[in-house]
């Protein structure tokens, strides 16, 4: 029994040894694995005019204005450096764009204060996929009362302060 016991011992040395080498201390004291082993691959933000189409094609119930709309909320919000000179309208507008890049950092700063999480891709799709399962709209209608509108402003507001 005493060869088995060494034996035992001697792979869970040489395990532990192994997990050790391919293991390292991240944040917070946690183990993640080995920062070698990561690949770092830039990807660009999805432009407005995409995101546009993302939300209409995962919610194509749902009233063109109103996704716009939430689109608009997010752009104001919005500091990952999108920008595709693209409105709700379709026109071009480069002033505008450069405009609401100004407000978004005064947004940030004054109303969020500092050190706020941003608003992001995940969080309009989060309103959209919230605002499809509250409110149904007729097929084929151009508008939305105004109470749809209300629980629309109310579930854009509370997934994008949330996000602060």
């Amino acid at each position: 029994t005493s060869v088995n016991t060494s034996s035992n011992t001697d792979a869970t040395k040489s395990h532990n040894a192994m997990r050790k080498s391919v293991a390292s201390i991240g944040a917070g004291g946690k183990r993640i694995l080995h920062p070698n082993l990561w690949r770092k691959v830039h990807v660009d933000p999805l432009p407005f005019a995409e995101l546009r189409e993302v939300g209409r094609l995962l919610h194509p119930h749902l009233l063109h204005s109103v996704a716009d709309a939430v689109l608009d909320v997010l752009r104001k919000l919005d500091r990952s450096g999108r920008g595709d000179n693209f409105d709700t309208t379709g026109s071009s507008d480069k002033a505008s764009t450069n405009q609401q890049t100004t407000n978004s950092a005064s947004i940030d700063d004054e109303i969020l204060g500092h050190g706020a999480r941003h608003a992001s891709v995940r969080e309009y799709i989060k309103v959209l996929s919230r605002i499809s399962a509250a409110i149904k709209f007729e097929p084929g209608s151009d508008y939305a009362t105004e109470t749809q509108r209300l629980i629309c402003l109310a579930e854009t507001f509370d997934i994008f302060a949330m996000s602060c």
